[in-house]
């Protein structure tokens, strides 16, 4: 039998006596984004006292899912995962509660302040960035002209462009292949971390095409690096990426 893992959400204040049903689907939607794999994390039970949600995570994705919750914690989560964990924050500061995931260990893995969230201020800066994506639109009639670019995670970043014809060159680019943008980003430090709210375009190229087998074969022959402990580089890349 696979080996497996089981997590436990649970919320201080609410007991399965108190919490209505509908509130209850609610937290299991959002925790189900969170852990991020339909077919392999499975509703394990409702344990009394507490709130004390439980998952079953199958051997497949256990580090998957391990690595997404690290992410969350240290603020660098993929954008869905964000996403969640924001949604399980205001659904647990809407019930005046707090949260805590931890392992069949009784390890901590990720704790929701909920209630105890205290207001961020929020800062702005501006520095040189440099993004990937797809043009996926452009135009209006001023001279400075708006572009959308989504990134490989799917969000869409608001950028300008000044000039008709730099526009024009840009918009060679439409809805094809990524081009890497540098230019000058507007970044706003929020609760959910840093993000960036808009890039001034200066310049652009084409992301070069690579095939990452190359790569991590290329990797595998370099002394003293991590990869050297995988017989096979590729398989251990498709398995942290979820591809196989």
């Amino acid at each position: 039998m696979d080996n497996i893992e089981l997590l436990t959400f649970r919320i201080d204040s609410l007991s399965p006596d108190t919490i209505p049903m509908a509130r209850l689907a609610e937290y299991l939607k959002e925790l189900s984004a969170l852990y991020g794999s339909e077919d392999h994390v499975h509703f394990a039970g409702l344990s009394r006292g507490s709130v004390k949600l439980a998952a079953q995570l199958d051997e497949p994705v256990i580090e998957q899912v391990r690595a997404r919750l690290t992410l969350v914690k240290y603020g660098a989560p993929p954008p869905d995962a964000l996403r969640a964990y924001t949604a399980l924050g205001k659904l647990l500061k809407r019930d005046n509660a707090a949260a805590t995931i931890y392992a069949q260990q009784g390890e901590n893995i990720l704790v929701f302040p909920g209630r105890d969230t205290t207001p961020e201020e929020t800062i702005t800066i501006s520095q040189p960035t440099t993004i990937d994506g797809v043009v996926i639109k452009i135009g209006g009639r001023d001279d400075t002209i708006p572009v959308h670019v989504q990134d490989h995670d799917g969000t869409i970043i608001r950028c300008v462009v000044k000039g008709y014809t730099e526009a024009k060159r840009l918009a060679q680019h439409y809805l094809d292949k990524p081009i890497r943008i540098h230019g000058n980003g507007k970044w706003i430090r929020g609760p959910a971390g840093w993000r960036i709210e808009s890039l001034a375009i200066q310049t652009w190229e084409p992301v070069e095409d690579f095939i990452a087998e190359d790569i991590l074969a290329r990797f595998h022959r370099i002394d003293n690096n991590a990869w050297l402990d995988h017989a096979d580089p590729v398989e251990e890349w498709r398995r942290v990426r979820g591809l196989d």
